[in-house]
């Protein structure tokens, strides 16, 4: 995945704009990945406002 390889290069902000463009398109394991990189990165405001649109996956990962 396009996402992991930019992770293991240092590159999670570019990393983030692949997973969402693709995340929103209701691929799963895209979501997880996603909601995943956003906890690891912090982006606590943005998992918020992910769980808070019903995205399942992404209020999983804040549970």
């Amino acid at each position: 995945m396009l996402a992991n390889l930019l992770v293991d290069q240092e590159q999670a902000d570019e990393a983030l704009r692949v997973l969402r463009a693709h995340g929103n398109r209701g691929g799963r394991i895209t979501a997880y990945r996603l909601a995943w990189l956003l906890a690891e990165r912090e982006r606590l405001q943005e998992l918020r406002t992910r769980a808070d649109n019903s995205d399942e996956i992404t209020a999983t990962r804040m549970a």
